[in-house]
């Protein structure tokens, strides 16, 4: 009784919260909001269709502003917010006995002793840890991608916009935009608040304008965040007692080039990497023992996934559905009490951190309204995507080529053509890593995991793999747009099942303890990571991650820069630190770019430098 009364005074307090909140902020019909949309539409202000602020899709398209989305986000959030907890708080009486076991909370499952790392083992993380970081740092300061810059000019730093009659004029990006400005829906909220924490602080400790940036410092959060994705995998194979396979999965991680590109990218995937392999670990811990705290890290896990990367929602369905399914199942079928307990407290847990959520994400609901409201890129996935995108997540690696999906999507060459006529004579350790040895030993660890009775960690890995097939039917569905990069919360997964599987593999001999079978088991070990290496990292076009860490191209004005363009304006991001916006304005006589002035006799600018590939 007195646990349901502090649960329902604390559920209470925070929907008070809220409810507080919602009536003090300025409604979404006063004051910045209002203005701007009047301004946009250009009517006065008593003038404005009263329907407009719940059309979300027609607010995304006024373009508003950070401030104004935000200030009608988040009074809708509130109120939602406030509703969703002020309910949970009245209802307590009803559903929280059904959290409660019959002794409370050591009474839900039995607490047993989990496995304790032993020198050695934190030894070859550190030796791993160690390997990464020289995979990875030099790398830092490679040139900008595309996604990249768009959230370096909209949510991590800002940009200077160089008009048509050459005045230049400062949009910074701040704390605001990074929480809460998503136009183009690919804001990464979690990684702009550490890039916006890790620029501020490099401009701190050098006395940097707060104009210029630094591509090491942007790229600082998510270096750091790989490096604990790879403690991660290692912590979870350990919390399941494979003890040999965390240290094999560390190192497999560490020279992974799929999962160094993500530790490069200044985007969320990173971060991803990291939550993944902790959310399996405490629903492993949830399912185990059940207690609060367990499912509580479970489902903190998930929300860290979700701000990182919008596009874990597929991980976050097929972990939360598969454990729901289950734990339903053997309350029902099997009678089993515990069961229905434990799925009380995933469901409560998960509703409360999914507020929570939807409050945040509520300011980029007009934005994203707006943006996905019509199909604007269809890209058709034929089955060599399938190959496409399980040669990156085995072996990092790129198959089909770019010569061969431009054939392949002709009709020019077939896939067999492809696969078989060139792929196969020119790579063969490469097709049989791909195709033959990951894929077995995939298999191979889920039957011997059952067989053991490691039932769980298989149910979980499944699920965690799984989600990208519910993301593949969603686009089937859905036609949007799709690329195989989107599914980085898989990847975990298969590091950690093919280590599991190689250590129930060798179990035999690692259960001799003799000097000889280590040294054995060991050897194959470096053979396979030595292999590997060379086989993913060796030669132009097959190591299609690492070799992506490609040098500053020079301009026509001989600075290392990298351009693109995006709608009507020309983006140039140079390596000193400045963001450049073009307007996309040319003079037919001179070509000058508006903006830029025109030179008397030009010099011969020096030819850019080829990107490496």
């Amino acid at each position: 009784m007195r646990r349901r009364g502090g649960v329902t005074a604390a559920l209470g307090a925070v929907s008070l919260g809220f409810f507080a909140f919602a009536v003090s902020a300025p409604k979404p019909w006063e004051g910045e909001a209002r203005d701007r949309i009047a301004q946009r539409l250009g009517v006065e202000d008593d003038a404005i269709p009263a329907g407009i602020y719940r059309d979300f899709e027609a607010l995304g398209g006024l373009n508003l502003g950070t401030p104004a989305f935000r200030q009608v986000g988040l009074w809708y959030g509130a109120w939602f917010a406030a509703a969703a907890f002020g309910i949970g708080a009245l209802t307590a009486r009803w559903w929280f006995p059904r959290t409660e076991g019959p002794g409370g909370e050591d009474a839900v499952a039995p607490v047993r002793s989990l496995p304790r790392s032993r020198r050695t083992d934190l030894g070859l993380l550190g030796l791993a840890l160690l390997l990464a970081i020289g995979a990875r740092a030099p790398h830092l300061n490679r040139a900008i991608y595309f996604d990249e810059q768009d959230n370096l000019r909209r949510n991590f730093h800002g940009y200077v916009e160089v008009r048509e009659d050459g005045q230049r004029v400062w949009r910074p990006a701040g704390w605001s935009e990074a929480l809460w400005e998503n136009r183009l829906g690919n804001n990464p909220v979690l990684m702009s608040l550490c890039a916006q924490a890790s620029l501020r602080t490099w401009r701190a400790v050098t006395g940097a304008e707060r104009e210029h940036f630094n591509i090491v410092a942007l790229r600082t959060p998510v270096f750091l965040a790989g490096l604990l994705s790879i403690a991660a995998v290692w912590w979870l194979l350990q919390l399941w007692g494979f003890r040999w396979a965390a240290a094999f999965a560390a190192f497999l991680t560490a020279v992974h080039p799929m999962h160094i590109d993500y530790s490069l990218q200044a985007r969320g995937y990173a971060l991803v990497l990291l939550f993944v392999p902790v959310a399996l670990g405490f629903a492993w811990l949830a399912m185990k023992r059940g207690r609060w705290l367990d499912w509580a890290g479970m489902a903190a896990a998930v929300f860290g996934c979700l701000w990182s990367y919008t596009g874990s929602v597929y991980f976050a369905l097929a972990l939360n559905g598969g454990m729901l399914t289950y734990l339903l199942w053997r309350r029902f079928r099997k009678k089993e009490a515990v069961a229905g307990v434990k799925a009380a407290r995933l469901l409560a847990v998960n509703a409360a951190s999914a507020t929570v959520y939807l409050f945040l994400m509520a300011p980029s609901v007009p934005q994203l309204a707006y943006h996905f409201r019509n199909v604007f890129e269809l890209i058709e996935l034929e089955f060599f995507w399938l190959f496409y995108a399980w040669s990156h997540y085995s072996t990092g690696t790129n198959f089909p080529l770019h010569h061969d999906v431009l054939e392949l999507r002709q009709g020019v060459a077939s896939l067999g053509e492809v696969l078989f006529g060139r792929f196969a004579p020119s790579e063969p350790v490469l097709i049989f890593m791909q195709w033959i040895v990951i894929p077995a030993v995939i298999v191979t660890a889920f039957v011997l995991l059952r067989r053991r009775g490691h039932r769980l960690p298989a149910a979980l890995l499944l699920l965690a793999m799984l989600a990208p097939f519910l993301a593949l039917a969603h686009h089937q569905f859905t036609s949007l747009y799709f690329y195989y990069w989107y599914l980085s919360y898989a990847l975990p997964a298969v590091v950690a099942t093919f280590a599991a599987g190689l250590e129930m593999i060798f179990s035999p001999l690692l259960r001799r303890r003799t000097s000889g079978a280590r040294a054995l088991v060991t050897a194959v070990a470096l053979a396979y990571l030595g292999v590997f290496v060379w086989q993913t990292w060796h030669g132009l076009g097959r190591s299609g991650r690492v070799a992506q860490s490609r040098a500053w191209p020079l301009n026509e004005e001989g600075l290392a820069t990298v351009e693109f363009r995006r709608g009507r304006s020309h983006w140039i991001v140079y390596r000193d630190g400045r963001v450049e916006c073009l307007k996309d304005v040319y003079d037919p006589v001179t070509g000058v770019r508006a903006g830029r002035e025109a030179k008397e006799e030009p010099a011969e600018a020096p030819s850019p430098s080829p990107p490496k590939t």
